[in-house]
């Protein structure tokens, strides 16, 4: 069934480039912005429970537009061969592998808390994620990539973990199509033939760059839903738009391209629109460094571009006003005069030991390449980046000015950028986390790897489309693409990488022993069979909040509780009866209670037996009592 979504994210892609005479490599990640910010537009409206058929429909409707088109055209040739390019080759290998690869389930902190219940909640509720009854605890988080998802998951009647995850693969496939428009079949027979050969070479080099980096601390390359790595790859895909490609065949096309990106981007999650920042902060130098009347219209255009992204911003959180939803994370301490404050010395001491842990982090914290054969702190990528944009200079051989001061500036802006970036990490962990995870420097490695993927990516791009443009076709050239193909080997888990795609069950349950996910893995099915969506649930799960965000979601569509008794409340006992009879829960669920909860409030419960992992039917008839109804621990 998830060949059929596939199917129409490649027939918008194929209309796109039978009007626009693009490579399919330029148009598939356009198919899948257009088709997310339609799921936008539908989200706040009442067509919403029918997305999957609606979005269908357009793209059939449009696709009749686009063959009207075509069937009048006079260059068909031309237009046919935009779509049988190596991309649709690399792309559908690459949906292959990503169907192989993402066949798990979630096993990660943040996939419970809100990317894969967000998903689950409105594919049984039918309504957007802030409705009153909404599971999520992150009802202003944007959209995009959970209705992206969503969109393949709605091709199945029953609730499966693995569509959403091949999703987000694929989300993570389109931005890094655009490296296969280096490749394109000519009429000579040796060129298609090394053609044929090189497309299983990008693939390879596709599928291998989520590894980058890689930490299972910080979510499983092909397996994990979190937006840190399409972030990564959108801010990368936005770099190589501009810097890979030929500034002088920037069209129409190309503009408005980059404006449904920059949306699409920014409605990923709210970070996304720093990266849309930091893109149009390097693009600037790059454009004002040009002639007078090229430059004048390129910024017109750009300016032009970035209207869209805005509006769409700017309608999300209108939209999120007018629905009354109130926001989940605080900015408003982020002030130039808290910064002020902070830089002066008057702020809070706490924030000071904050700053020190973050400098170490700086300094000791490394992000590992192959197995720790090389070890770099932040502050040392700018200097590993400073060799691709080198490289191309070295080759260029002062033959062009221009990609020689566009390198320079390259590996200046990436520092730059660095340092702004590794900031805006720090103040969010100073003035948006709260002050516990602020000392632990919650997701400060995560968050950082974001740019460092990023920008790594597109460099790498960015090399590999300068080897392989036209004027610098040389058989030379294909040396210096074997010494860039051993980089990234040994920038990446290979080993990891191999496993995953082997055996990609065995690793995931590897995965799930990692995150204590194991415990929990077989619940949601046998919970299914016991629970009907009619009913609610009280979770009690004690000093394990990650157990309870898994028992949230597995729940679903069952209703849940929010929160859970804490160890530091005083009266255990008499706050979990006041819960239920207050929501009149009918069902509670054990996962952990602590043994002062089980001395005060052993007798409510049959037998005065509260074994971990066991469903119990309150009984308010005969004396408020709740009767065992399934141990889920005995079942395994």
């Amino acid at each position: 069934m998830i060949w059929i979504g596939i199917f129409f994210v490649l027939l918008l892609a194929a209309d796109f480039s039978l009007l626009s005479r693009k490579d399919l490599a330029f148009t598939l990640p356009l198919s899948g912005f257009t088709l997310s910010l339609l799921a936008c537009i539908l989200y706040f409206t009442g067509l919403f429970p029918r997305l999957r058929d609606i979005i269908n429909l357009l793209i059939l409707l449009f696709s009749f537009y686009t063959g009207f088109i075509f069937w009048r055209s006079e260059d068909k040739k031309q237009r046919l061969e935009s779509i049988l390019s190596p991309a649709l080759i690399g792309y559908l290998i690459l949906c292959l592998i990503a169907l192989r690869v993402s066949n798990a389930l979630f096993c990660q902190w943040d996939e419970f808390s809100h990317w894969g219940t967000v998903v689950k909640d409105m594919f049984f509720s039918k309504q957007p994620a802030f409705h009153p009854g909404a599971v999520s605890s992150y009802q202003t988080y944007p959209p995009a990539a959970a209705l992206w998802e969503l969109y393949f998951a709605s091709y199945f009647e029953e609730w499966k973990d693995w569509p959403v995850i091949f999703a987000c693969s694929l989300l993570m496939i389109q931005w890094m199509m655009p490296l296969f428009g280096c490749l394109k079949f000519r009429k000579e027979k040796l060129s298609a033939v090394k053609t044929l050969l090189l497309i299983p070479v990008f693939v390879i080099i596709v599928y291998l760059v989520p590894y980058l980096y890689y930490s299972p601390f910080e979510g499983i390359a092909w397996r994990c839903i979190y937006m840190d790595r399409p972030l990564a790859l959108g801010f990368a895909w936005m770099l190589f738009m501009h810097f890979g490609t030929v500034p002088e065949k920037k069209d129409t096309f190309y503009y408005v391209t980059f404006a449904a990106g920059a949306a699409f981007q920014c409605l990923l999650k709210g970070t996304g629109i720093f990266f849309v920042l930091l893109v149009l902060l390097m693009i600037l130098p790059d454009v004002l460094l040009r002639g007078g009347t090229e430059k004048r219209s390129i910024l017109i255009r750009y300016g032009t571009a970035s209207v869209f992204p805005v509006l769409t911003i700017l309608g999300w959180y209108a939209g999120l006003r007018i629905m009354n939803v109130s926001r989940v994370w605080d900015l408003s301490a982020v002030t130039p005069g808290t910064l002020l404050r902070l830089i002066s010395g008057q702020e809070d001491p706490r924030r000071y030991e904050v700053i020190k842990k973050f400098a170490d982090f700086l300094k000791h914290i490394t992000f590992r390449f192959y197995h720790g054969s090389i070890l770099l702190t932040l502050p040392a990528y700018p200097l590993i980046w400073a060799l691709g944009p080198a490289l191309v200079s070295a080759l260029n051989g002062r033959r062009d000015a221009k990609i020689d001061r566009r390198n320079l500036l390259l590996a200046l802006m990436a520092f730059l950028e660095l340092i702004l970036y590794v900031t805006g990490v720090l103040v969010s962990e100073l003035y948006v986390l709260s002050p516990e995870e602020a000392q632990q420097l919650s997701s400060a490695q995560r968050y950082s790897a974001d740019f460092v993927l990023g920008m790594s990516c597109f460099l790498l791009f960015y090399v590999i489309a300068f080897l392989f443009s036209e004027r610098e076709q040389r058989k030379r050239n294909f040396l210096y693409f074997l010494l860039v193909l051993v980089f990234l080997f040994n920038s990446v888990s290979v080993e990891k990488a191999w496993k995953d795609l082997r055996d990609p069950a065995r690793e995931a349950a590897d995965s799930y022993r990692f995150t204590n996910f194991s415990r929990y893995a077989q619940l949601e099915e046998a919970l299914g069979e016991t629970l009907g969506p009619d009913d609610n649930c009280y979770i009690l799960s004690m000093d394990d909040p990650f157990g309870h965000f898994v028992l949230r979601k597995q729940l679903i569509p069952v209703r849940s509780n929010r929160e859970s008794i804490g160890l530091d409340t005083e009266n255990q006992c008499e706050a979990f009866v006041k819960e239920l009879l207050f929501e009149h829960y009918e069902h509670v669920f054990v996962n952990k209670v602590s043994e002062e909860f089980r001395d005060e409030c052993g007798g409510l419960f049959e037998d005065r037996e509260i074994p971990d992992l066991s469903l119990f039917r309150v009984d308010y008839r005969e004396g408020f009592e709740l009767k065992l109804e399934r141990s889920f621990a005995a079942a395994r």
